[in-house]
This record gives structure tokens, sequence and C-alpha cells, in this order.
């Protein structure tokens, strides 16, 4: 089952209501996109891997940038 916690003050998770669910969740928030040197802070949802969009998937938390992604331009997360 389920539940929705408050990780990020932007974003609600929904995650298996488990121990391993919940760090799950926080550790993908430590890769959240405001973090990262190649965010762009002007233009909202958007970096220098993705300057036309994030993918909704990494900006939920849902999948970690930490590896390369389609369409990612050989740029990943890293550390602000």
């Amino acid at each position: 089952m389920a539940k929705k916690i408050l990780i990020n003050p932007d974003v609600m998770h929904e995650v298996e209501n488990t121990e391993d669910g919940i760090l799950k969740a926080l550790d993908n928030e430590a890769y959240n996109c405001v973090y990262c040197k190649h965010y762009n802070d002007d233009i909202d949802d958007t970096c220098k891997a993705f300057p036309n969009s994030i993918p909704i998937e990494i900006i939920d938390g849902d999948i970690r940038h930490d590896k390369p992604i389609d369409g990612d331009h050989g740029i990943q997360f890293e550390k602000e």
C-alpha cells in the first residue's frame, strides 16, 4: 500500500508504505534537479541535459538521472 509523504515541499511522492519505500524516496530526493549544477535557475524545469523540458519522471523523483537516459545529450546529474 502506498501513501503520500512530504519529502520536498514542492513535490508529494507516492511511495510504498515500508521503510524501504520511504528510504528509496529519500535517496531519489538527493538527486533532485535543483541540486544539480546543470539545472537552469532562470527557466523552470530545464537544464543543460534537457534544454526544452526535464522529463516529469526525473522531476517527480520516480527515476534518478545519475546514469545516461535517452535524450540527455550525455549530461547527467552532478551535485552543485
